[in-house]
């Protein structure tokens, strides 16, 4: 049996950022102490890392902040969770992580571990693990990647047009983390979506314009310089919503017993996706508007084409009756 994740309150992970981010190049490290027998922890005790940092792959505590550490196991606020980061960037559970954390018996200590992903910029993900007695091993049991997000968002508010591509390598890590069955923390994602919208909101005119004439379609020419200069935070704004989009979508799908995905479309708006399994042909004339209907639910939708200088473009929508005449 793996146990549920000791909560850890948003002002205690942010602490443990900062101090991830003071030790770097260096690996930090602590742990997290509350109520014995209580669902949450509330207060980080930072530790030195015995390795110093000469070793940034590698963390201990030792000497007298390892015995007071093993003290709080015999008090009413024991060490419930310790942490340490990795300087890659990359919050994952190593095979030196396991190593020091479990002994053949089981884990060394009755707590769960905190990686926190950090770069010299500062922290990019966080992942809480927990013994798990089935698998021997610790495994995932929350993770924290709305922060890559929100540094993406505001490189692109400051004008880094790098930023849809580390939105996709974010929204990646998600994807992966709701797969393997992860909490998401979507109302996060919604508060920076609301940032970039209001970074595009005092975008001047001429420089609106700029991007409206860079975006246009338009037939590749190679050497030809394209017109318009992009505006980062539009960029990282519409790509956020697009991978924001994708994100809910696949989370209704994971958690919806239905074999189709019609209702979810629909519930969510998504008209640039085509209904699974594919619905069944109906009517049309093959060019500009055929009529399909999902075998599974019943539902008919209408796939509207359009066309420009780049390409064909369609849009799914629940069908509606059409007047003859």
């Amino acid at each position: 049996m793996t146990a549920r994740a000791v909560r850890i309150p948003d002002d205690l992970r942010a602490a443990i950022y900062a101090h991830a981010r003071a030790a770097f190049p260096a690996e930090c490290c602590g742990y997290l102490v509350g109520a014995a027998g209580g669902d949450a922890v509330d207060e980080a005790i930072a530790c030195a890392n015995a390795h110093g940092a000469g070793d940034d792959r590698a963390f201990a505590i030792e000497g007298a902040e390892l015995l007071a550490f093993a003290r709080t196991f015999r008090s009413p606020r024991p060490a419930r969770v310790v942490y340490h980061s990795h300087t890659n960037g990359r919050a994952y559970f190593s095979e030196r992580d396991r190593a020091v954390a479990a002994t053949p018996d089981g884990p060394a200590y009755d707590v769960q571990h905190l990686v926190v992903g950090v770069i010299a910029a500062g922290a990019t993900e966080a992942a809480q693990f927990a013994w798990s007695a089935e698998a021997r091993d610790f495994v995932e049991v929350a993770r924290w990647s709305t922060r890559a997000v929100s540094d993406a968002a505001t490189l692109a508010i400051a004008g880094d047009d790098t930023s849809p591509e580390r939105l996709r390598d974010a929204f990646g890590r998600l994807h992966e983390h709701a797969r393997a069955g992860g909490t998401v923390e979507l109302d996060e994602l919604h508060a920076i979506a609301d940032r970039l919208a209001a970074a595009v909101a005092v975008v001047p005119e001429h420089e609106l314009a700029a991007h409206r004439e860079w975006a246009r379609p338009r037939k590749y020419v190679p050497g030809a310089r394209q017109p318009g200069k992009p505006v980062a935070a539009i960029l990282a704004a519409n790509s956020l919503e697009i991978e924001l989009r994708d994100l809910r979508y696949e989370l209704a799908r994971m958690c919806s017993p239905a074999p189709c995905d019609c209702a979810i479309l629909v519930e969510l708006g998504i008209v640039t996706r085509r209904p699974t399994p594919a619905p069944r042909w109906l009517d049309g004339d093959g060019m500009y508007w055929d009529d399909f209907e999902c075998d599974a639910c019943g539902a008919r939708w209408t796939e509207h084409k359009d066309c420009d200088d780049v390409g064909v473009h369609s849009q799914w929508q629940p069908t509606k009756p059409r007047v003859l005449g």
